[in-house]
C-alpha cells in the first residue's frame, strides 16, 4: 500500500481536470512524476483522464466511479 497526497484543478467552464500525485509513503516504488489529464462528468460520478509521465512520456489510463456510499476519517498525518 502507498499513502499519497492528492491534487486536483477543475476548470469549472468545460470541467477539464488534472490531478498530481505527491508525497508518497510507503515501500512500493510510486510515480509521481507527470499528471492526470481528464473530464469530469456533468453529474460529479466519473472522471475519465490520461496520466502522462514528465521524464519518459509513458501513459496510462484512469478511469474512476464515485462510491455509492463512503465512510472516511481524518488522516491524523495529514
Amino acid at each position: 500500500m502507498t499513502k499519497i497526497k492528492v491534487q486536483m484543478f477543475v476548470r469549472l467552464s468545460d470541467l477539464q481536470v488534472e490531478i498530481f500525485e505527491l508525497s508518497p509513503e510507503g515501500n512500493a516504488p510510486f510515480e509521481t512524476g507527470g499528471s492526470h489529464r481528464g473530464k469530469l462528468s456533468k453529474d460529479f460520478q466519473r472522471i475519465e483522464a490520461q496520466w502522462t509521465t514528465t521524464a519518459t512520456k509513458q501513459r496510462g489510463r484512469m478511469h474512476l466511479r464515485a462510491a455509492q456510499s463512503l465512510t472516511c476519517s481524518p488522516a491524523a498525518s495529514m
